[in-house]
């Protein structure tokens, strides 16, 4: 098992889906209680009550064989932001390219995903 950011990676599927999952969760908390909406015990209820493993893993394995197909150096900078969690001037400077290209590389991989996700939720 490697660490990578927050999240450990290991070839298992499964635990990085649980990881990403319960960041989720936690980012969600956060979102709510920074807004002041919603009283702290309503929005640890409501992240509670969010959908267990069976949905999320449904949602999540169609994101993560997508993110396998696209090419190499897409699935670099898309791991480095999202589960490395690296910003995009880190990437560059890690990948000796410019910001401003690792913002583009970033625009075009998730739009490949999005089309790829979509396409994969709609045929299940």
């Amino acid at each position: 098992m490697k660490t990578r950011g927050t999240l450990a990676v290991t070839a298992d599927p499964t635990t990085t889906i649980q990881q990403l999952f319960v960041r989720h969760q936690s980012k969600v908390l956060e979102r709510r209680q920074s807004d002041r909406r919603l009283s702290r015990e309503v929005s640890e209820s409501l992240a509670a009550s969010l959908p267990e493993d069976e949905l999320e893993e449904r949602r999540l394995m169609p994101l993560l064989d997508c993110i396998d197909e696209l090419p190499p150096k897409s699935q670099e900078v898309i791991r480095l932001r999202y589960f490395s969690e690296h910003g995009p001037g880190e990437i560059a400077a890690m990948l000796g390219r410019s910001v401003v290209g690792v913002n583009a590389a970033l625009v075009k991989a998730r739009g490949v995903l999005r089309e790829c996700v979509t396409k994969s939720l709609g045929s299940q």
